[in-house]
């Protein structure tokens, strides 16, 4: 006996995210029934659909009349059983009352939406979905995938995974989601974008997508070996999560970090270990935040190797600093970023097509070396205050070697076995009143060994002491 319309029923509490149970509540499915069925065509199981001919492209016409044309009722499709949809060239103008477009509960083999304008919210909660491909398409209200699994192990002719491309929309959602195959969302405008209590097992591969919100916070979940790679990215606001389980991690690549917070729940690693920055800005990112994962060396990259691709990093780092006004950090970053450049210099020599070119780059990778060695680029003037005595000592026991002469006694100090031999206050005294310039006039330099010993003192003294001034003068200033 046929009826009138489908005899689907469906629990709503098996249609509804766990947060938004609504028990007792029996949606009658309104959709007309195929002839000789009980069931319309989007609840007909697949296998019946291929016995009596219906192809994809009739459920896709059938489909897309009535979420254009049929009543909000009609606009759900709960609980059914789809091999493909695939929706192009469409724009689904809305009510005034916005009423979402839903297919919760269903089984979806292959989902392709393209070249598709949405005013209204597009639901797909508690769905069982092998692959998606939306491309060129725009949501104005929410796209939410809740508590759904995606690539579940059964057999599709579909590639599992989620494809999503130049898609412009207010909000999508993986909310308790369980993701097996991997998810791309490339060149892409998203308002807010979550993954809360998601179980995904491959990759998220996100490349020019510009996120006003990004949330991602894992707690008391099993997570699996995923990394999260964002390319070309820009984040304004969000939480990525480190969970406490799994190989989980993010590579960031060229892309701007805004007032994010970075949620990590290991006691034992530095969470520098699951961070990949690279050429990556910082707007409002704040660092400092993080400083206890980055002492003592300001590491951002995990490594104790300072390699050269992060000289970039780090100069980026830096310039978040400055925003931020975290004079600590802009010196760490600062000394990171020289490091990572003597890589540079080092790998050019290496590469040099020319012995002139490689001898070139040698010296300014050994310049880089004395000055960071000498006083860590600036950044640290006890080490130019300790480089300074330690020059003044080296002096004070040369001098006696060439001589110098005390002018009130008339004693010509040198280590020799008829002369006198200097007392080492008196060559210590020497040294200091060369390296200052002070010139007393009590000790002077006698020969021209002697005279050219003091010439090269005073010289690296004027330097040295013009360069803690100047590091001083830069300490105070910041």
């Amino acid at each position: 006996m046929e009826s009138d319309s489908c005899q689907c029923r469906v629990d709503i509490s098996n249609c509804m995210p766990r947060r938004e149970l609504e028990l007792g509540e029996v949606w009658e499915c309104p959709h007309d029934p195929v002839d000789g069925e009980y069931l319309c065509m989007f609840h007909l199981p697949i296998k019946k659909k291929r016995e009596r001919g219906i192809t994809p492209e009739n459920v896709k016409e059938r489909l897309i009349h009535k979420i254009h044309n049929g009543s909000e009722k009609e606009r759900k499709f709960l609980s059914g059983d789809f091999s493909f949809i695939d929706i192009d060239y469409t724009r689904f103008r809305g009510t005034n009352t916005v009423e979402p477009i839903e297919f919760s509960g269903s089984h979806i083999e292959g989902l392709q939406i393209r070249y598709s304008e949405f005013h209204q919210p597009v639901l797909f909660n508690q769905c069982t979905i092998n692959w998606i491909n939306l491309s060129q398409c725009e949501f104005n209200y929410n796209l939410r995938f809740t508590d759904c699994e995606f690539a579940n192990g059964f057999e599709s002719e579909y590639q599992s995974e989620v494809y999503m491309d130049h898609i412009d929309s207010g909000r999508i959602t993986f909310a308790g989601a369980e993701i097996y195959g991997d998810i791309y969302l490339h060149h892409s405008d998203i308002e807010h974008i979550t993954y809360t209590r998601a179980d995904i097992h491959e990759s998220i591969r996100f490349l020019a997508v510009d996120f006003g919100n990004f949330d991602r916070y894992p707690v008391d979940e099993e997570f699996h070996d995923t990394s999260i790679y964002f390319e070309n990215c820009t984040i304004d606001t969000g939480r990525l999560g480190v969970p406490e389980d799994g190989s989980w991690n993010y590579v960031i690549y060229e892309s701007t970090l805004g007032d994010i917070s970075f949620e990590y729940f290991r006691d034992d690693d530095n969470l520098f270990n699951y961070v990949d920055i690279e050429d990556t800005s910082f707007d409002g990112f704040n660092m400092s935040d993080y400083r206890a994962h980055l002492d003592p060396h300001w590491k951002i990259h995990g490594s104790d190797q300072m390699k050269s691709r992060y000289e970039s990093t780090y100069h980026r780092a830096k310039q978040g600093a400055k925003q931020q006004g975290d004079t600590t950090a802009i010196s760490g970053f600062f000394i990171n970023e020289m490091r990572c450049r003597r890589d540079r210099y080092n790998k050019t020599a290496s590469n040099a097509s020319s012995y002139i070119s490689r001898m070139w780059w040698k010296y300014k990778e050994y310049s880089n070396t004395i000055y960071d060695v000498g006083a860590e680029y600036g950044e640290n003037p006890k080490r130019i205050l300790g480089m300074s005595i330690l020059y003044i000592l080296i002096f004070a026991m040369l001098f006696p070697l060439v001589g110098f002469k005390n002018n009130q006694s008339g004693l010509v100090y040198r280590y020799s076995l008829d002369g006198n031999i200097a007392n080492i206050w008196d060559s210590i005294y020497f040294s200091v009143v060369t390296f200052t310039t002070l010139g007393h006039g009590d000790y002077q330099p006698i020969g021209f060994w002697s005279q050219l010993l003091t010439g090269i003192e005073s010289f690296g003294g004027v330097v040295l002491t013009a360069f803690l001034v100047f590091v001083l003068g830069r300490k105070v200033s910041r």
